[in-house]
């Protein structure tokens, strides 16, 4: 189809589509632009295929999958020029510095948008996409799992490398989201929501990694223009320590590399990683 109109723009970047440029017009939804449209579709086709994987327990590849369409549809939006996220927010870059988080995720580093929210639904909705939102919420309770266990998957990570933050409510790019809507699934008569949600944090990051890690783990909240985040500190673990792993249900040791969570599933490796890391195991 053939853009006719001005003033017409695309549903996934929010950008304007010139006079005479080819578009996709989705009935009762909107429009927008052809590579826009394949980009969007090819990350929720894997979205799908790594729910699928989730739920038959295939929990390692499900996350690789669901990563990378994540990370194929923030080409959508992210721009490139960096330094225009910090010049767009100085106030609250510079609370970011405040509290030592940099503006990227790193080898310390992992930012997470929430604990439980999924944001997908909201971008759903916004661009009218209404079925499509309602399908994804009958699988809400698995797309909380699967976000769960990327947290804790990051922080089995830290405890095996150098150490780090697990920041919730920093989205991929830096941009500070909070977890004001993480906290409203967390009301329960009588109790704080902060502590119930601190709460559900320690209690999954058992179930995963089986062990509390009490002298290692730290748990706070923080506040920046207004929004609530919360940092989950990590220490390394001591060389006379046992490495963590996490369990998925299957038993898999992950090492901070860079800015990813690197899964050791080659018994060697992990051996030799083992006697350099931890000498006394």
């Amino acid at each position: 189809m053939n853009n006719k109109i001005d003033g017409v723009y695309c549903m996934i970047c929010g950008n304007k589509i010139p006079q005479g440029e080819n578009i996709q017009w989705l009935k009762g939804t909107g429009v927008r632009h052809i590579n826009c449209g394949q980009i969007y579709d090819e990350s929720e086709s894997l979205k799908e295929k790594s729910l699928e994987l989730f739920v038959q327990g295939k929990n390692p590849e499900a996350k690789k999958i669901y990563k990378k369409a994540l990370m194929i549809q923030t080409t959508l939006v992210e721009d490139p020029d960096k330094s225009r996220i910090v010049s767009a927010e100085p106030q609250i870059m510079g609370k970011l510095d405040e509290l030592s988080i940099p503006n990227e995720e790193n080898l310390h580093t992992e930012f997470k948008s929430s604990w439980t929210h999924d944001y997908e639904v909201d971008k759903l909705q916004s661009t009218g996409q209404k079925n499509e939102a309602k399908e994804r919420k009958q699988n809400a309770s698995a797309y909380a799992n699967l976000m769960k266990m990327e947290s804790s998957t990051s922080v089995c990570a830290f405890l095996n490398g150098k150490g780090g933050n697990v920041w919730i409510g920093i989205s991929d790019e830096c941009n500070v989201l909070g977890i004001e809507n993480d906290l409203k699934a967390f009301r329960r008569k009588g109790k704080r929501e902060e502590d119930v949600f601190r709460q559900d944090i320690s209690n999954y990051l058992f179930k995963y990694l089986k062990k509390r890690y009490l002298n290692e783990i730290e748990y706070q909240f923080h506040e920046i223009e207004d929004k609530k985040i919360f940092q989950i500190s990590v220490k390394p673990l001591e060389k006379s320590d046992r490495p963590a792993y996490m369990h998925e249900p299957k038993k898999i040791p992950y090492v901070r590399e860079d800015e990813h969570d690197i899964p050791y599933n080659d018994p060697e490796q992990w051996i030799d990683y083992v006697n350099k890391r931890f000498s006394n195991n």
